[in-house]
């Protein structure tokens, strides 16, 4: 049996070389955009050679506030779905996060909600592609599940937690539920249930009853967060500059080093399924780990932040 060369394997580039990440919720104020924006600025200023690039399929401009500066941009959300390349959509925006400026024209296209994935895959985006969605499972949230490595769904309450089944059995459809990750946000630790409980913790309890899975972490209710959107101009701050002295600062990063890790972790098994595909001799750990540093081009040092 031939066995292809290593480097000639990797100059092939056949590589899925991102990684979407979609924020869900049909219940709206769960603070899904927040941590999704964040999110991006974050992965950024710990890994800042890491690409990082966040679009919103909601109008609210949310995204656009916290990171344009500059003339306005030439393109929006609606011209990824034509056949433009990342490098054509994207924006530099501030804190170094590229971004797909908002609009709000958005018209679903006369395709199937599985098209999108195949439009992300022809755009060649690299690294992290954060996807933020409306509070409702229209074609363009369900798209985006579709299209999605790892789907986060904040919840704050039962409702929250209930509203999760539909987006389940979406991913199901299509054998992705395991993608999906339950991020109890909004948390004040001193709320009790009408047992005298943590409800904190019967929230998450409730989570793990119905099989999902539960972040090990959450997002805090913080008024100084909170207020950042509120700013008169309209230049949302964002909390790594504004509220570093909260909780949720280091919420964040934890959840920052999570999204990091599953980046690694699938970059890692579409390597191995590649090299068992091409014949690549695997006798060696080592031929793994040469081709991914390499696709990465450095294993991203993490700064202190």
């Amino acid at each position: 049996m031939k066995v292809v060369p290593l480097n000639s394997f990797y100059k092939k580039n056949e590589f899925k070389k991102h990684f979407v990440i979609t924020f869900a919720s049909e219940k709206g104020g769960v603070g899904k955009t927040t941590i999704a924006t964040n999110l991006a600025i974050y992965l950024k200023a710990l890994y800042e050679d890491l690409p990082v690039t966040v679009a919103s399929f909601d109008n609210h401009f949310t995204l656009d506030h916290m990171l344009s500066f500059g003339p306005s941009p030439a393109h929006d959300i609606t011209d990824l779905l034509t056949n433009s390349l990342a490098s054509e959509l994207t924006v530099l925006g501030q804190y170094g996060v590229q971004y797909i400026p908002s609009t709000k024209k958005l018209s679903p296209p006369p395709h199937s909600p599985c098209w999108l994935k195949e439009r992300i895959d022809a755009s060649k985006f690299e690294g992290i592609l954060i996807l933020d969605t409306k509070p409702v499972l229209n074609w363009f949230t369900e798209a985006a599940l579709l299209a999605s490595d790892l789907v986060i769904a904040p919840i704050k309450d039962r409702a929250a937690l209930m509203n999760v089944l539909t987006m389940n059995n979406v991913l199901c459809r299509v054998g992705q539920s395991r993608a999906l990750w339950l991020l109890p946000s909004l948390v004040d630790l001193r709320a009790k249930d009408n047992k005298g409980d943590s409800f904190y913790q019967s929230l998450k309890m409730a989570a793990l009853d119905l099989n999902y899975q539960v972040l090990d972490m959450y997002i805090s209710k913080s008024p100084k967060v909170e207020s950042l959107a509120s700013f008169s101009s309209l230049n949302i701050p964002s909390i790594l500059s504004k509220a570093r002295k909260t909780a949720v600062h280091g919420q964040i990063k934890q959840l920052a080093d999570f999204v990091y890790s599953q980046f690694r972790s699938q970059l890692k098994e579409e390597i191995t399924k590649q090299i068992l595909e091409n014949k690549i001799d695997t006798d060696k750990k080592e031929n793994v780990d040469f081709v991914e540093n390499k696709l990465l081009k450095q294993n991203y040092k993490k700064n202190v932040i």
